[in-house]
């Protein structure tokens, strides 16, 4: 048996490439710069200097705030690769490495940013007319301590109605499976596959025998069609119908060893639950009846997609064709009807923006960027309804409570709707590394003293994700202090040794035990393969189908932004997309706490039963520590440690 996994299927991989690039457009290469500093965006850069690309495909430029202008004149082409562009959206993706960055566009700020809000999507046409042109002027200071750079740019298509798909969503949703099913052939392949492989080489063939279904299943791709864009994006729909069909024939015959089928009461809808790989860490997908569908394995005829309109407050289902002939302008992404995602992980999501008090800006500049923040995150949750944020640090609110009574009111008034969480157990998210013992005490007494006065209840949440160092005291202060759970994210931080766990018990010096977890990265996105990634690594490290991300912009503050969240309800459309849900930190805790340590249902809060599996302890300073397995045979499987 090898030891390695095989690489990522290459006709899926190439499929994939070959679909961005019919609705995305690297422009990089394509600018042309001034060093001067100029009071205004000009009207003409045909004097200007080509920018050449370093070695890192980056435009840079000397540190020590030095500024430079960057122009660049966008034309809409009729096509990209042969697919009509004309009546899509035109966004201009943008990353830098600067201290400051304005973003002009035919003479308009229209977006800007800084060291840390270093990404943006420039919405430049709403509905794409070939022909029509953008003048694009990017303003952007290098950093005191860093050379500057502007890291990418690339033109990026996409359908205008958001509830349609392009071929670089269907592309995305190609690459989130394929991802999923190579996360399993390499357990499958390791060199220490689980037993249940290893008894049964059936399972194996199975899955290379999905692996072969889905490689075919790219071919029904109609390419021949692509000067025809309502007829080249019919025949994605019938891929997708395909793959769905693929995954649901496949699994019909699997027995109860491999299928866990869950059957509904009269009336409802069944769904069976299965794993890709068939072993129990291994990414779970599950196949839902979806509507009236024939077999995708089958054949389709100009009529086999039928939708129906539901009831008022129901979810819609389009009516379209997915032969060759009809009228349907645009194909949805949730074509399927209740079918709404082929894994059965979920993805919870807490709206977050890390501020460091102190860093590389005045304290001033601190409660400038907590207001804007904050009321960001208000007015986003008026358009948004769904959308949970959580921020830290009592101090700030202090601050806004004193400076900014009507801020501070609206965001008490979130609170107490459930819609703003206050975590952090401590007054600020101090440096651990520095402070003494006496100073994590009066940190927790105070910032919880401060949250049952202001809030009404303690913070039961322990949020430090970029603090320095973590001593072996510090279970039993945060536990006497009325917190529950501890969440980092800066244990992975480390170039040589990984820390081996995402849910853990910590056990303090006295014995005490806090519930742990290794959130996901800070400052981060809803980029979708790299999201799904995240899922499936969370799944295969913890046994936790669920896992839990943190959307928005940090370290300067920031929160989630408009684009971020549309995304995300563009993604939760997808049945190629685990599905998606925003929840509190505490009920997310609460609830993996359950499955771990005691019965799920006294204990998961807002969000019901997550599946999960043991967990392991650690007992030493999370500081230095050396790691490595021990006993097995209890409930909770331990890991020693010792300090080093």
């Amino acid at each position: 048996m090898s030891a390695s996994a095989s690489p990522p299927n290459n006709r899926i991989s190439e499929t994939v490439k070959k679909m961005r690039r019919l609705c995305q457009l690297e422009v990089q290469s394509g600018w042309r710069y001034c060093n001067a500093d100029l009071a205004v965006p000009p009207v003409n850069i045909c004097n200007w200097s080509v920018a050449k690309l370093n070695e890192k495909g980056h435009i840079a430029w000397p540190a020590g705030k030095q500024v430079l202008h960057l122009g660049q004149q966008l034309i809409i082409p009729d096509n990209l690769h042969g697919y009509p562009v004309a009546g899509l959206r035109l966004l201009l993706g943008l990353t830098w490495w600067a201290e400051d960055a304005q973003i002009f566009v035919n003479g308009e700020l229209v977006g800007r940013g800084d060291l840390f809000d270093c990404r943006d999507r420039v919405l430049l046409s709403s509905f794409a007319n070939p022909g029509d042109e953008f003048l694009v002027i990017l303003r952007l200071v290098s950093p005191g301590h860093d050379a500057g750079a502007l890291v990418r740019s690339i033109c990026l298509y996409e359908a205008a109605d958001p509830v349609c798909f392009d071929p670089a969503f269907v592309a995305a949703e190609l690459e989130i499976l394929q991802n999923s099913i190579a996360r399993n052939s390499k357990i499958i392949n390791s060199q220490y596959p689980p037993t249940e492989i290893v008894a049964d080489r059936s399972l194996t063939v199975k899955g290379e025998k999905l692996q072969s279904e889905l490689d075919l299943a790219v071919e029904l791709i109609d390419w021949s069609a692509l000067p025809d864009r309502e007829k080249f994006d019919r025949s994605l729909s019938v891929l997708r119908r395909c793959l769905l069909g693929y995954l649901r024939d496949f699994f019909e015959g699997f027995d109860d060893r491999t299928a866990e089928g869950t059957e509904g009461a009269e009336g409802e809808r069944r769904e069976e639950v299965f794993d890709v790989g068939e072993i129990g860490s291994a990414t779970s997908i599950y196949i839902g009846e979806f509507g009236k569908q024939t077999s995708a394995s089958g054949n389709f005829d100009d009529r086999t997609a039928e939708g129906t309109e539901g009831a008022e407050g129901e979810r819609r289902e389009e009516v379209f064709d997915v032969g060759e002939i009809g009228s349907a302008k645009s194909i949805y992404i949730g074509e399927f009807g209740e079918l709404t995602s082929i894994y059965m992980g979920k993805i919870y999501l807490l709206g977050h923006a890390h501020l460091d008090l102190a860093w590389l800006w005045p304290i001033e500049e601190t409660w400038e960027a907590a207001q804007r923040t904050f009321e960001s995150v208000l007015q986003l949750q008026a358009e948004f309804p769904e959308l949970i944020f959580g921020h830290s640090t009592p101090a700030l609110y202090d601050w806004i409570e004193e400076h900014r009574p009507d801020l501070f009111a609206a965001i008490k008034k979130q609170v107490d709707a459930g819609r703003w969480e206050v975590v952090g157990g401590m007054w600020v998210e101090p440096d651990l590394n520095l402070i003494s013992g006496e100073s994590m005490v009066r940190q927790v007494f105070f910032g919880q003293r401060y949250a049952k006065e202001k809030f009404g209840k303690l913070m039961r949440v322990a949020w430090l994700p970029d603090t320095f160092g973590f001593g072996w005291q510090l279970p039993q202060i945060l536990r006497q202090g009325g917190v529950d759970y501890f969440v980092t994210q800066k244990l992975r931080w480390n170039d040589t040794t990984e820390f081996p766990y995402d849910a853990f018990l910590w056990e303090g010096l006295d014995g005490s035990q806090i519930f742990s977890m290794m959130s996901a990265p800070i400052g981060e996105g809803i980029e979708s393969v790299k999201l799904a990634s995240y899922v499936f690594d969370w799944q295969v490290k913890t046994g936790l189908q669920a896992a839990f991300w943190l959307p928005g912009v940090g370290d300067h503050g920031g929160g989630p932004t408009r684009d971020m969240l549309e995304v995300a309800k563009r993604w939760e459309l997808s049945p190629f997309f685990p599905k998606l849900e925003f929840a509190k930190a505490i009920d997310y805790l609460s609830a993996i706490e359950g499955m771990f340590l005691r019965p799920a249902a006294a204990t998961a809060g807002n969000l019901g039963s997550i599946e999960g599996d043991n967990l392991p302890a650690f007992s030493e300073s999370l500081s230095k520590i050396d790691v490595s397995e021990s006993d097995k045979s209890g409930n909770l499987p331990v890991a020693e440690t010792r300090v080093t």
